[in-house]
């Protein structure tokens, strides 16, 4: 890309390599970790238009949020303690974690926290966690009062002219 115009495309390898299928320009791929980059603009975007506040306890934004905890310190996890892998949970659940058809929405890892115990106090420990990220899902959806996957499309995708891109690449015009 040069002064907003593309200049080159391609693909390489291939898009499945069992069925010898190549890679193009056009091949759609799972975002997988990538993901984090477009929830943090989404969140930010909502701080920008003061729907979120990155220090304000994620209790307030998720009523429902129980996890246990073996520690004195009983810090509130944040918003921001979410976004940047300080929260002090727990970094994964592996059900069904990676599959190419996820069948279920992400909010159901509030289920999931009930049960489980702090890793550590927020602000202590880095620990990549994807969880977390769920949660700030969860919280993109209650702020905004849209899905996840619509707001993505409408405010991040679309504004940016990336007509190949989706939440859920079903979704992805054909062509």
């Amino acid at each position: 890309v040069d002064s907003r115009r593309l200049l080159w495309a391609a693909g390489f390898g291939y898009q499945n390599k069992e069925d010898q299928i190549e890679a193009s320009d056009k091949s759609i791929y799972n975002l997988a970790s990538v993901t984090k980059v477009i929830t943090a603009t989404a969140i930010m975007q909502l701080v920008e238009k003061g729907l979120i506040d990155l220090d304000k306890p994620i209790l307030e934004y998720i009523s429902e949020f129980k996890i246990k905890s073996r520690f004195k310190d009983n810090t509130p996890i944040t918003v921001r303690t979410l976004l940047t892998h300080h929260s002090g949970l727990p970094g994964d659940r592996q059900i069904n974690q990676f599959t190419r058809k996820p069948h279920e929405h992400f909010n159901v890892v509030l289920d999931h926290f009930k049960n489980e115990y702090r890793a550590f106090p927020p602000d202590h420990v880095w620990a990549y966690c994807n969880l977390g990220y769920n949660l700030l899902g969860v919280i993109i959806e209650r702020a905004s009062g849209i899905s996840y996957e619509d707001y993505i499309n409408g405010n991040i995708f679309k504004p940016l002219g990336m007509t190949n891109s989706a939440v859920n690449k079903d979704k992805i015009p054909a062509g």
